[in-house]
């Protein structure tokens, strides 16, 4: 599609990203198009400074008309880059406070673990505690060191 006007450059972007959720326009082809049009109003400014004047219709329809394909495919891949760039910047404190609920998570579900382990291997030794009410030792290390420091 040959791209002539500010309205058929909108509605490229518009067919190739289609509608957000809420049936707006998707905000990346939004800033695609946003990209393209700054660079027509660059091109403008440069004009009147020049001392061209402003361009006429068919000027602008020239300018659009002289821009290949992949010119807008370009557009919508910064547009892409671009938007990544901010929403990540922009959503940095929320994925950081997820990250950290996540290995708050992860520490409370591996303390969990440990301490199922631990209790199994209680129950275990206290199993196997001998008649006269002493537990085997044989399965222990050695812990040498002051009474206060060994197991009953």
């Amino acid at each position: 599609m040959k791209i002539s006007t500010s309205d058929e450059c909108y509605r490229h972007f518009l067919k190739l990203n289609g509608l957000d959720g809420d049936g707006d326009p998707d905000l990346v082809g939004l800033f695609a198009f946003a990209l393209v049009e700054r660079e027509r109003l660059d091109w403008i400014d440069y004009r009147e400074k020049e001392g061209t004047g402003e361009p006429t219709t068919d000027a602008i329809q020239a300018w659009y008309g002289q821009k290949p394909p992949a010119y807008f495919d370009e557009k919508l891949k910064q547009a892409v880059t671009r938007f990544d760039l901010y929403a990540r910047g922009y959503l940095a404190d929320d994925i950081d406070a997820a990250k950290k609920v996540g290995a708050q998570d992860a520490v409370r579900s591996l303390r969990a673990d440990v301490n199922g382990s631990r209790t199994t291997i209680v129950k275990a030794i206290e199993e196997a505690q001998d008649q006269s009410g002493h537990y085997p030792t044989s399965h222990l290390p050695d812990r040498s060191g002051p009474a206060r420091d060994r197991p009953p």
